[in-house]
């Protein structure tokens, strides 16, 4: 059983960023634990909705690409939240 001084660290890069429109805003988290080595990418809307991509990503980079071509494509609002749904997190 792990202390919590044995849990590996989370690494956020950089390269996480807020990306506002005139409408929403949505905040990009790209992280890792420190002794693994693929990125988590996770979106997540002014409420506090939670999209999560089911791939893991071998580069920050190749993870960030991933989430700016679907902004692109389909927009901020793809990741909010209908009213709805507002407790059940999204998987991408």
């Amino acid at each position: 059983m792990l202390d919590d001084d044995d849990e590996p660290a989370l690494v956020i890069i950089p390269l996480s960023t807020r990306i506002e429109n005139e409408n929403t805003f949505v905040d990009i988290e790209i992280y890792r634990l420190e002794d693994q080595d693929f990125w988590t990418l996770e979106v997540v809307d002014e409420l506090g909705g939670s999209t999560v991509w089911e791939d893991e990503f071998h580069s920050d980079e190749v993870a960030l690409k991933a989430v700016l071509s679907v902004i692109e494509q389909d927009g901020l609002e793809s990741f909010m939240l209908e009213e709805d749904e507002e407790d059940r997190p999204s998987i991408h």
